[in-house]
């Protein structure tokens, strides 16, 4: 074989073998200076001149910290995901210049994007806080707050093609239209879910959409809070025209202002069911649907998970009155946490609630006692009575029992009751075992205690009320 044959086959296996494929690289941020080494500046740089699916994280050194920048970052050219995952990281605008520009792309995990800026027209469209005309952008876990795109549109977010926003917080942007998300283009698709719209606004020139302006574009709103979005024109929460499409499920649209809380001239927002709202302007259809009805929330605060949230009081029309099969996400998969994520059930209890923020209901205890409560009825003085008491571990997970106590009531003398645990210090799944209870009547008249059993099950301790009345024996 001559060694021009063997180079050309040996280049023809490199390509089958995939050699020389780009390769996904990873950059850190070691630093929150706007630029130079280890900066976010020179990660992104680095990111576009490396072919693949890139992605930026944050050196532990940096802890939580704020990015100010003094200019746009560098334009998103090559598939990028910027992920702050246990940091708390800001990327601000310095309320002075727009923050990103994806034209590839881009997903954003765990990060803060603030006061973006546009003064004097310097968005050219919009979008304070990104800016994304055609590719795809993908937003989980983050917030976007204080982003001011002036008289343009998008506060937080403008362009078109593929947005996809989870477990995310739009509050407090502010534009001409769109206070928070503009997104347009007939073959553009918008998917929110989990997500919290609170306190944006469009109100330069008359303004509408206070948080999502859509034209032309297919959207699809789930399990969201709008809350307190107001827009001058109209749609103080939600505006859809020129043959867009918002589909609701699920979600809670309130405080719209005086142009109310939808605003659909040109387009259509349909109503899948289990909405909720406090005006009658998005015109629900759907029995599961609520219109004119306060939904009761509380402010944005910090309820638990990486963003702020607003949860439903105690009695919200919200709460477990949401429709369980439409609790899915973009993939059409159940949901399983609510907008906090883990450790937040997405239905906890038995029906989902509305909205972005799930009321959690307490977990019963694995750890039982039978029975719940012991009386010795009437027994005579100086009578000496005992009790067993059953407890039961229908958990599946062992649990670690303490010592048990009993604390006499006021007016009942130490040592009338008392009890002896008869349990192993760990009770395996499945497995009881026995507490013993026991009275000596040594004083007149109704006699009560209390049974406390401490464990490592959830809902410890289990207490038992313990009682007896004592009566005088002849001559005693």
């Amino acid at each position: 074989m001559n060694k021009r044959l063997m180079t050309t086959l040996g280049a023809a296996l490199a390509l089958l073998m995939g050699v020389g494929a780009a390769q996904a690289a990873t950059f850190t941020v070691t630093t929150t200076a706007d630029s130079g080494a280890g900066s976010l500046r020179d990660a992104i740089t680095q990111a576009n001149a490396t072919p693949g699916a890139d992605t930026i994280v944050f050196d532990a050194v940096i802890g939580s910290g704020t990015i100010v920048l003094g200019s746009t970052l560098p334009f998103i050219t090559e598939a990028l995901t910027i992920d702050g995952a246990g940091r708390s990281i800001t990327i601000s605008g310095n309320n002075a210049v727009q923050v990103m520009d994806n034209q590839s792309t881009l997903t954003l995990n765990a990060l803060t994007i603030a006061n973006g800026g546009c003064p004097l027209f310097g968005c050219s469209i919009g979008g304070a806080g990104v800016y994304s005309p055609g590719g795809t952008l993908t937003v989980t876990n983050s917030t976007f707050s204080g982003n001011a795109a002036g008289r343009e549109n998008g506060g937080a977010i403008y362009g078109g093609g593929t947005l996809t926003i989870s477990n995310s917080t739009f509050s407090g942007n502010a534009a001409g239209l769109a206070g928070a998300v503009f997104w347009q283009g007939s073959n553009s698709r918008l998917t929110v879910t989990n997500s919290t719209f609170f306190n944006n606004s469009a109100s330069v020139g008359g303004g509408a959409g206070g948080a999502l302006f859509v034209l032309h574009a297919l959207a699809t709103v789930t399990h969201s809070t709008f809350s307190g979005n107001t827009a001058g024109l109209g749609g103080g929460a939600i505006f859809v025209g020129d043959g867009g499409t918002i589909t609701l499920a699920n979600s809670i649209v309130a405080g719209g202002g005086a142009g109310g809380n939808c605003f659909n001239p040109s387009g259509t927002l349909a109503d899948l069911g289990g909405n909720l709202s406090d005006d009658a302007t998005c015109g629900f259809t759907q029995a599961t649907s609520l219109s004119n009805t306060d939904p009761q929330l509380g402010p944005l605060q910090d309820n638990g998970g990486p963003t702020q949230t607003t949860a439903p009081m105690t009695g919200s029309p919200a709460i477990d009155q949401g429709v369980n099969a439409l609790a899915v996400d973009a993939n059409n998969q159940p949901l399983s946490t609510d907008q906090r994520g883990t450790g937040f059930a997405r239905i906890s209890g038995s029906t989902v609630d509305r909205g972005a923020f799930e009321v959690q209901v307490p977990a019963a205890s694995p750890l039982t006692v039978t029975p719940s409560s012991v009386s010795f009825g009437t027994v005579h003085r100086f009578s000496l009575r005992s009790r067993l008491l059953t407890l039961m571990n229908n958990g599946s997970t062992a649990v670690t029992l303490s010592p048990v106590s009993v604390t006499p009531a006021p007016g009942t003398t130490a040592g009338e009751f008392s009890a002896l645990s008869l349990c192993p210090r760990t009770l395996a799944a499945g497995k009881s075992c026995t507490v013993k209870v026991v009275l000596f009547a040594f004083e007149l008249g109704a006699r009560s205690a209390k049974l406390t059993i401490p464990s490592s099950a959830s809902a410890s301790p289990l207490t038992v009320p313990l009682g007896v009345t004592v009566t005088r024996l002849l001559g005693n």
